[in-house]
């Protein structure tokens, strides 16, 4: 997966969040991964205990209770992560299946 991450993730859309994670990052991820299927997030957060995917799975779980409906429309998952550099690519399930079969 790091090899697709390498080779895919310089054209993505991305998105800085450094403040904690808010209602309209869930809302952007949501958006984006409807209209573009895979995002880079690059998380300039940092807590003590916690991974780069922690707060992945953090903003993924907003987007659940935020827009249930649009959530389940886009099932959006951690395709992969890079921890030394705060960067998740998130993706659809549809996405994540093209990437793969892209890849090899």
């Amino acid at each position: 997966v790091c090899v697709v991450l390498n080779n895919i993730a310089d054209n993505l859309i991305l998105f800085h969040i450094s403040a904690g994670i808010q209602d309209s990052h869930a809302n952007s991820l949501l958006d984006l991964l409807s209209s573009h299927g895979l995002v880079k997030v690059k998380f300039n957060m940092h807590a003590k205990d916690r991974t780069v995917r922690d707060f992945a799975e953090s903003l993924i779980e907003r987007a659940k209770e935020i827009r249930p409906t649009k959530y389940s429309e886009m099932q959006p998952m951690i395709f992969a992560d890079k921890e030394y550099q705060r960067i998740v690519l998130f993706a659809t399930s549809a996405a994540a299946g093209e990437a793969m079969s892209a890849s090899k």
